[in-house]
């Protein structure tokens, strides 16, 4: 997922926002067809300029996955790069003003909450939370390094809040 923050507030907007999903989709390819072969509508037919400008940025670290599990070589590779496709591709129009977070971050910091949060801290008092318990029950998290971040951020922001 990529977030771009833009200029856009909500008087830029009409009050039906139609027009712009249309022409996203007019834009966008998107969706799944020919079992994402060659005449897939969810990817390009042939992939913008820029697409080939970043995909050959990419494709070393593509080649060293591709090296060592050959099955997740895909003809199509180049020709999803930056497509809606299917799954959870999506483009997420949010106002707002610095202070709101974008739907799918409330969506990840409440999944954060209930599954790794709340089971572990629910019963204890704030008062009760020390700084050397979290950083210890961080490193016990069967999760990357970056997800255990996000956690200890979520949960220092909550702090802050309380308090």
């Amino acid at each position: 997922m990529m977030a771009v923050k833009t200029s856009l507030h909500a008087n830029h907007l009409p009050d039906n926002l139609h027009g712009i999903r249309t022409a996203i989709e007019n834009a966008v390819p998107h969706g799944r067809t020919d079992n994402g072969g060659k005449n897939d509508r969810g990817a390009w037919s042939d992939a913008p300029a820029h697409h080939l400008g970043v995909w050959a940025k990419m494709e070393p670290a593509y080649q060293a996955i591709i090296e060592k599990y050959p099955k997740l070589n895909h003809v199509q590779r180049v020709n999803h790069l930056g497509t809606l496709d299917t799954g959870n591709h999506f483009i997420e129009v949010c106002l707002g003003d610095e202070h709101h977070k974008s739907y799918s971050t409330q969506y990840a910091y409440d999944i954060y909450l209930k599954k790794w949060i709340l089971p572990r801290w629910r019963s204890y008092r704030l008062s009760e939370v020390k700084a050397v318990d979290v950083k210890s029950g961080l490193k016990t998290l069967p999760l990357a390094r970056g997800s255990r971040a996000k956690i200890r951020n979520l949960m220092s922001a909550l702090f802050s809040h309380a308090i």
